[in-house]
């Protein structure tokens, strides 16, 4: 490994007291350290599908409620953190979050 997945996760000691204001993106696109795995390549497709439809279809005449979905959905698994502390990456709650969105859409 590169990078150790400790120094890029989200933690709020490192958000609050060093001001890592971009590690709230980083907990969002780590997908997997693994790039040959079928679940990264399925993850991956999955949420730029469930993204691409949702903004076709639903949010076609709307940008701006696409984009607070999206920022509202990070917010909401942000605080849902706190209650379980050993999920560190937040990428596959997130893309499960768009697929349920799309599955109760169609």
């Amino acid at each position: 490994r590169v990078v150790d997945m400790r120094s890029i996760c989200f933690s709020e000691m490192e958000v609050l007291h060093r001001g890592e204001w971009w590690r709230f993106v980083t907990t969002f696109l780590f997908m997997g350290d693994q790039m040959f795995s079928i679940f990264y390549w399925m993850q991956i497709y999955h949420f730029w599908e469930c993204l691409k439809m949702l903004e076709l279809v639903k949010y076609h005449w709307e940008p701006s409620g696409f984009i607070k979905m999206i920022v509202s959905c990070a917010m909401l698994l942000i605080g849902l953190k706190q209650l379980r502390r050993e999920a560190i990456f937040l990428s596959a709650p997130l893309v499960t979050t768009f697929m349920y969105m799309y599955s109760r859409e169609y």
